[in-house]
């Protein structure tokens, strides 16, 4: 796994206390990537969405390996390097 530090995300806390962050990460093919955020979420994170950056290889799909307060782990398991978008949310 190669270990990424975004610290170009985006990160809102809304008045209810709900934290989202996103951002943008290359997954190289068929390689499992750590996403670690500049700072991490202070008690959980709850729901993680993922969408594909690509016109062409709409087929593909990407899997959420694990996710903590500290990061989350996108798995390619294409055989294509691709670009996803992520959304993670918690408090």
């Amino acid at each position: 796994m190669s270990p990424v530090i975004y610290a170009g995300e985006e990160s809102v806390t809304y008045p209810n206390g709900l934290i989202e962050k996103s951002g943008i990460v290359v997954l190289p093919a068929t390689t499992a990537v750590t996403v670690t955020f500049d700072t991490p979420f202070p008690n959980v994170i709850g729901a993680v969405v993922m969408g594909m950056r690509s016109t062409t290889h709409v087929t593909y799909c990407l899997r959420l390996d694990s996710k903590s307060v500290n990061n989350i782990v996108i798995d390619n398991a294409n055989g294509v390097q691709i670009s996803a978008e992520w959304i993670a949310k918690g408090y």
